[in-house]
């Protein structure tokens, strides 16, 4: 069926088969085009704490099942904790990993202050393919208190590219932490993750 443009409906108007037929007819025409066209599938994730140590740890992993296709999104919304209470200033790095590409999308020389309280917040890393490359970058819960901002936070606007990623299905996407200073006062802690595909 075509879409048909809505009524405007009058005061005491009788509602009708043929009326709610319309209404029906819109609501198929829309999924006919978008339905079908659109994507989204959630993955399954691992988490990990980063926790007194200055290496690489993987706090999120999840293998996307799905190939990505030129304008398809990847996200990873995530519900952290972080606490840094080393005495003074420390740095963090988080880096990307998809279709065996890493890249640093948060990087080392943004300072995290010391604060004795353990802090919750949240971020989205977006990231999308276009022709051969992948494009990502980070957005947060707006927080003072998160990883990046004025205070303690990971500020919007930090990403990278990925390089010629492989875009198949069955790829492992995974947001790694290093933490400037190994201590058990310095924790990165991922409470929830979930990797999602939004397809086109």
């Amino acid at each position: 069926m075509a879409w048909t443009t809505p009524r405007t409906w009058s005061d005491n108007e009788v509602v009708t088969a043929a009326i709610m037929n319309t209404v029906r007819d819109n609501l198929t025409d829309l999924d006919s085009r978008i339905g079908s066209n659109v994507t989204h599938k959630a993955y399954a994730a691992t988490l990990l704490n980063a926790s007194n140590t200055a290496s690489e740890v993987t706090v999120v992993t999840a293998t996307v099942a799905d190939a990505v296709a030129d304008g398809d999104l990847l996200a990873v919304d995530m519900v952290y904790t972080l606490l840094q209470n080393t005495g003074g200033n420390d740095t963090l790095r988080m880096d990307f990993l998809y279709g065996g590409v890493e890249a640093t999308i948060f990087p080392t020389a943004t300072a995290i202050a010391s604060d004795a309280s353990t802090t919750y917040s949240a971020m989205r890393i977006l990231c999308g393919r276009e022709g051969s490359d992948a494009y990502v970058g980070i957005v947060t819960g707006g927080s003072s208190n998160a990883f990046g901002g004025a205070t303690r936070g990971l500020a919007d606007g930090f990403g990278a590219t990925l390089s010629s990623p492989t875009f198949t299905a069955s790829q492992t996407l995974s947001v790694k932490v290093t933490l400037g200073t190994a201590s058990a006062n310095y924790v990165f802690s991922p409470k929830y993750a979930m990797v999602s595909y939004l397809g086109a």
